[in-house]
């Protein structure tokens, strides 16, 4: 494929022979949500949508719509957040995969892009596999990259570099903006506010308790060339995981 399979694109009858073809969907979950003085709060959204639009384009798997509203709690002191609280983003999650699942798609690959979801999407991910036994759901997280080429894995490790301990609007976020949407990114506002260790090394805190711009890295190092590398390794890690992920049958039944 060229495109994209997008679900709200295709009519109940393409949806129903689609499912006869494969059983897999893809969910892209993200937050609106400040990004510093540069970045755009579609940030969250825009690049897991990205990254699952291109997988779909090589596989044909069906994109459900990006959830744009995310547990940004963690950023509500600072402007133009909008937070749901953590049940809420579990019970969205749950519903949505129970409405995929009774209509034949039983795997489930959520694309996440904010942080925080991370703890409601797999509260989701445990109740979803206790009713549903027969439900094969991923939250797409750091295990995808075991399936990382040498290559990509040392070209991360480089640009890791670059904003050590980067946390939030930093070299990576940024770079993948400029990337896929340079009119929307403003580099001349950017401010560095480098992390001294990782987040969450001793306590964690909301955003506005480590950083007073909402940065919490090193945008000035960003680039549209570092993002075009971050997302051509995203994009061939996870196909990879996909074409695994494809055959794989629950091992026990």
């Amino acid at each position: 494929m060229s495109k994209p399979n997008l679900w709200e694109e295709l009519t109940g009858p393409e949806i129903k022979e689609l499912n006869k073809k494969m059983d897999m969907v893809i969910i892209p979950v993200g937050a609106t949500e400040q990004h510093g003085p540069h970045l755009p709060v579609c940030t969250d959204a825009l690049l897991p949508t990205q990254v699952a639009y291109a997988i779909s384009a090589e596989t044909g798997i069906a994109v459900l719509p990006t959830i744009h509203y995310g547990d940004s709690q963690t950023h509500k002191r600072l402007d133009a957040t909008i937070w749901l609280r953590s049940e809420t983003l579990h019970n969205w999650i749950y519903d949505i995969c129970k409405c995929v699942y009774e209509q034949g798609f039983k795997k489930i690959l959520i694309i996440n892009g904010h942080g925080t979801n991370v703890w409601p999407l797999h509260t989701a991910w445990s109740n979803l596999r206790f009713d549903l036994p027969d439900i094969q759901i991923k939250i797409g997280d750091n295990t995808i990259y075991q399936f990382i080429s040498e290559k990509d894995k040392k070209e991360l490790e480089e640009i890791k570099k670059l904003d050590t301990y980067e946390y939030h609007a930093g070299t990576s976020e940024t770079s993948r903006v400029l990337y896929h949407r340079p009119d929307l990114v403003h580099m001349d506002r950017a401010v560095d506010w480098p992390m001294l260790k990782p987040h969450g090394a001793l306590f964690d805190y909301r955003v506005d308790q480590i950083s007073e711009s909402g940065v919490c890295g090193r945008p000035s190092k960003a680039t549209k060339e570092i993002g075009e590398k971050l997302f051509g390794i995203t994009v061939r890690t996870y196909l990879k995981w996909i074409n695994e992920a494809f055959k794989e049958k629950i091992p026990f039944e």
